[in-house]
């Protein structure tokens, strides 16, 4: 009776051993799928924070576009408004600019240009020729 006792023991003892083999083979996997789990949600979430930061800095540029357009609208007003102010008062706007440079040249050629260089930095050139004379001949 004593053997059968010591063999059941035994057998026991494998049986035991067995399931506390599977047991670590099943919290090693269960360890690395949490591993990748964290990792991609740890990614992910830096990506949000990324994705945040951007967001943030692209809506104070538009902020900045928004006021500086507003800018230029008003001054357009305000210019659009002095030339009705001027007519009211009977000012000839028209008569006035015939006498602008770009307008009493207009046989010149002009060209004007920008380049942007590396620098982030607009470099601006502008030519103005004379018209071309024409022959006595003609």
């Amino acid at each position: 009776m004593k053997k059968q006792t010591e063999k059941k023991y035994k057998q026991t003892i494998k049986d035991l051993e067995f399931i506390i083999t599977l047991q670590e083979k099943y919290i090693d996997k269960v360890e690395v799928v949490g591993d990748e789990f964290m990792k991609s949600h740890i990614e992910g979430w830096m990506h949000n924070i990324q994705w945040r930061e951007e967001n943030a800095k692209l809506a104070k540029e538009l902020e900045e576009t928004n006021k500086a357009y507003y800018e230029v609208t008003r001054a357009y007003n305000a210019l659009a408004e002095a030339g009705k102010f001027a007519i009211e008062l009977g000012i000839d706007i028209k008569k006035h600019q015939s006498e602008l440079p770009e307008n009493r040249w207009k046989d010149w050629t002009f060209e004007a240009g920008q380049t942007i260089l590396e620098s982030g930095k607009i470099r601006s050139h502008y030519k103005i020729k004379p018209p071309k004379e024409k022959n006595k001949d003609e």
